[in-house]
């Protein structure tokens, strides 16, 4: 089997925007470390000096006329369910996570005349649907994701060349998990090379092994 990964790094903002870049400063915010902050912003809102991370106040202390958009999950849900349909038609196996779709493409593309032929597809038609998406194609999906995020444009297609090419992705990756992270970064383990440089029980000792078995996936 063959997955493509496609990330939308940009849709809690692109819900908002339908996909045109705004004449007017647009941002998405939401609630980090008890204070609520900047999650997205357009380029016009950049080209003012805020920037995801900000605090709130800050940002409509540089621009008071920002707008801001509260971040809707439910909504980009919605919006990946629509982007799922629209990718029915490249492969009937299809799963998504927050701001990810997920596609077994081995099996179709030839239909599409290879699977090079079938990305420019993908490439060219989703601008049209008014999102921007990264992508990485990988033998397992976990993997596909992990690189959509991390290496997008990657292309692997054996579980060697895959494991070749994470070595020195940040293990931070593997889970958006917030306690996971604080744990991978007070224990030193700051690569995926160093992680499965441990034997398999000191791996689920040091982390738990709902990581390492993601890992596995």
């Amino acid at each position: 089997m063959l997955w493509l990964g496609v990330y939308f790094p940009g849709l809690p903002l692109e819900i908002f925007s339908c996909g045109a870049e705004a004449e007017t400063a647009l941002a998405v915010s939401g609630h980090q470390d008890g204070r609520e902050r900047i999650d997205r912003c357009n380029t016009a809102a950049s080209a003012l000096g805020i920037h995801p991370g900000m605090p709130l106040a800050a940002a409509l202390s540089l621009h008071a006329g920002l707008e801001v958009r509260a971040r809707d999950r439910r909504r980009e849900q919605q919006a990946l369910q629509g982007l799922a349909a629209w990718a029915y038609q490249y492969s009937s196996r299809i799963s998504f996570e927050p701001l990810l779709l997920l596609l077994e493409v081995g099996a179709s593309r030839r239909l599409f005349g290879g699977l090079s032929a079938l990305l420019e597809t993908v490439e060219r038609q989703l601008p049209q649907l008014g999102y921007q998406g990264q992508w990485a194609v990988a033998p397992t999906p976990v993997a596909a994701g992990l690189l959509a995020r991390l290496q997008p444009g990657s292309r692997v297609s054996s579980r060697d060349a895959f494991k070749e090419l994470i070595l020195y992705l940040p293990l931070s990756g593997l889970t958006r998990d917030a306690a996971a992270r604080a744990l991978i970064q007070r224990i030193g383990l700051s690569t995926l090379c160093d992680f499965m440089r441990l034997p398999r029980p000191e791996q689920s000792r040091r982390v738990g092994s709902e990581l390492a078995l993601t890992l596995d996936k």
